[in-house]
């Protein structure tokens, strides 16, 4: 959204993972390389910051980066100038860096895991965005969203769904934030037929409230074969509605 409203919307967006990319492979992602670099580097190689020239590059998952990586980040900020794997060439870029974290930074500086001076100078500006349980009036708003784009995807009608089911979607406290969401519209848009009800989320967001629910009493009657037979049932849900995903929600195949 930063993006497309900026004078840098008709460039290009580029967005990159710190968290799913190995240590290894990250700077050459980020600042490109040039042939013989390291073993495989069969050629040159534009980075991620020569990609997003002129436009926006969003580096999500940030504290992931290491201490050398970093650096080079700092050099960028400052300098405005890049340099690919295996070559002493700087390259100027004019990019707008956008960054994201779930850690909190200030912690991470003070533990010598983030650099403070790059710290300062990416937070320039900065937008907290608070947990799903804070933004009551949006989780009925992403439900609806997610389950629109299931229901396409499995080739399935939109589904409405039961005011118990909405409530009940209302009064959950969302640990898992929205990914978890997204899971549980997935998981229902795979399950029901005609209408999401309370028995198309009670399995995730029953088991999802009893292990964050640590003042919940023991009862006598949850003995381990009552615990087995809990588990054992949850892990058939979760087979069958992997399946179901498989086959495009085509029970008779499942």
């Amino acid at each position: 959204a930063i993006h497309d409203k900026s004078r840098r919307a008709d460039k290009a967006l580029v967005t990159i993972d710190c968290a799913v990319l190995p240590e290894t492979l990250i700077e050459s992602e980020l600042f490109g390389h040039e042939k013989g670099a390291f073993t495989g580097a069969a050629g040159r190689k534009p980075g991620r910051f020569e990609l997003a020239s002129e436009g926006t590059l969003f580096l999500d998952e940030i504290a992931n980066l290491s201490p050398e990586v970093q650096k080079k980040m700092l050099r960028f900020l400052e300098e405005r100038t890049i340099s690919r794997l295996g070559s002493k060439e700087l390259l100027a870029v004019d990019v707008r860096l956008i960054t994201a974290t779930n850690l909190n930074l200030t912690e991470a500086v003070k533990n010598k895991l983030f650099r403070e001076d790059l710290y300062y100078r990416l937070n320039v500006f900065s937008i907290n965005l608070p947990p799903l349980r804070e933004r009551g009036s949006d989780i009925k708003l992403l439900f609806e969203h997610y389950k629109s784009k299931f229901a396409k995807e499995l080739h399935k009608k939109d589904m409405k769904m039961t005011e118990e089911a909405a409530g009940a979607l209302m009064s959950y406290g969302w640990p898992g934030n929205v990914r978890e969401l997204r899971n549980v519209a997935e998981r229902a848009v795979l399950l029901a037929d005609d209408a999401i009800d309370i028995s198309h989320l009670a399995p995730i967001l029953k088991s999802a409230e009893a292990a964050h629910s640590a003042k919940a009493e023991y009862s006598a009657e949850l003995g381990l074969l009552s615990v087995g037979k809990t588990a054992s049932a949850e892990a058939e849900r979760t087979i069958i509605g992997r399946i179901l995903q498989e086959t495009k929600g085509n029970k008779a195949e499942t």
